[in-house]
């Protein structure tokens, strides 16, 4: 795609906008993960996948700062040699909302695709951004060793993937899982994966 081409949101497709929808714009769990249904399925994962509400605690919310800046003018050359800017970016890796923190400060924050900034959305792999360095703190001051398996502390994945893994192992990401390419299946683990319809 250009930079030139207009990105068109989940809405502009069409997508899941009419009731029933139409079968070409209908997103379900089998497409999910596939462009451009993802365009609509990462901010509507409660609607499609069965979820857990994670309590935030008793404690108030931390207020984050901000000191917006702009920073469109930044560039970058990728290998082919062709020069984006921080914008192009944005734009260009189909992102939802972003937010860029320095400091303890954002400094950027934007919204695409009909986000907004109280959205829900998809974390996936940002998720370990969060829990690796909460977990290192939680083994620093030894609430659980880095060296024990990780099925001891979620017996779920005991038959998993996972389950001879150490909490260091996933903290350094250096396990490893079979995950067919040719299929969307959120919950292949190799020869552990089960259907989407179950």
């Amino acid at each position: 795609m250009s930079i030139d081409e207009k990105l068109q949101s989940a809405r502009q497709m069409g997508l899941m906008q009419s009731f029933p929808p139409a079968p070409a714009s209908l997103v379900t769990r089998e497409n999910q993960m596939y462009s451009p249904y993802n365009r609509w399925s990462f901010q509507n994962e409660l609607k499609l996948n069965c979820t857990s509400d994670v309590w935030r605690g008793d404690g108030l919310p931390a207020p984050i700062e901000s000191n917006h800046m702009d920073l469109s003018h930044i560039t970058y050359q990728n290998m082919a040699g062709t020069q984006f800017t921080f914008d192009d970016m944005v734009e260009l890796s189909y992102t939802d909302g972003i937010i860029v923190l320095h400091q303890g400060k954002a400094i950027y924050e934007r919204y695409l695709n009909g986000m907004q900034p109280h959205s829900l959305h998809a974390w996936a792999s940002g998720s370990k951004s969060m829990t690796g360095p909460l977990a290192a703190i939680l083994a620093h001051e030894g609430l659980f060793g880095l060296d024990e398996n990780v099925s001891i502390y979620l017996p779920e994945l005991k038959s998993s993937g996972f389950g001879d893994a150490t909490v260091r192992q996933l903290m350094d990401m250096t396990t490893s899982v079979g995950f067919p390419d040719y299929k969307a299946d959120p919950i292949a683990e190799g020869n552990h994966s089960l259907p989407l319809n179950d």
